[in-house]
């Protein structure tokens, strides 16, 4: 799965097959896992640093309109109090509708997909290896259903806990915490201890 182009990445790395610590099974994604990775990748951040963001825009807003109701005649609190409402709802309603959009493309392309994963890179659906950090922004994150990869602009993967073998989960795990990408675990995410795999 892979949102739409908009920059050149990385080169694709030539990595000798020997190098290859995990292979996925083939699978399907289906909505939710879909949104969820989606959601995950297009924010950047800490869930601190957007709710202290999301606080100064609100405590704006507010006393700009207050300032406004006060005195009606100032036009200037209230095109500020206008643009910080419009602003919040932009970080507030802007990675969901991207998000939505990106999944429903991924369930009308009912693709299958399966990855292979070394120190420091991943394979794309077409066999090409790529860094794992390919830009300055790339991130990973786990949550209690799945992994949610974004090496670059150009390419963002998702891989479902439901088909991982707990051995499998520690591989990818151990794999995305050295390769010196932004990691966010699951106690980050909101889903510590609520890990769960699919294979025995």
């Amino acid at each position: 799965m892979t949102p739409p182009k908009q920059a050149s990445p990385a080169a694709p790395l030539d990595i000798d097959k020997a190098a290859v610590e995990f292979r996925s099974d083939e699978y399907e994604l289906d909505y939710q896992e879909a949104y969820e990775t989606f959601l995950l990748t297009s924010r950047l951040g800490s869930k601190r640093s957007r709710a202290m963001a999301l606080a100064l825009l609100t405590v704006a807003g507010a006393v700009m309109t207050v300032y406004y109701a006060l005195d009606p005649r100032r036009l200037d609190a209230f095109i500020l109090a206008a643009m910080a409402i419009l602003v919040f709802l932009a970080v507030v309603l802007a990675p969901g509708l991207r998000a939505s959009s990106g999944a429903k493309a991924v369930k009308r392309a009912r693709g299958t997909y399966r990855i292979s994963m070394g120190p420091g890179f991943i394979t794309t659906p077409d066999g090409e290896r790529w860094p794992l950090k390919g830009d300055k922004k790339a991130r990973a994150f786990e949550t209690g259903k799945l992994f949610a990869m974004r090496p670059d602009r150009l390419h963002t993967f998702c891989l479902p806990k439901r088909i991982l073998s707990e051995a499998q989960l520690a591989e990818v795990r151990a794999i995305l915490q050295e390769s010196g990408l932004e990691f966010h675990g699951l106690e980050e995410t909101g889903a510590g201890g609520s890990a769960q795999s699919g294979k025995p």
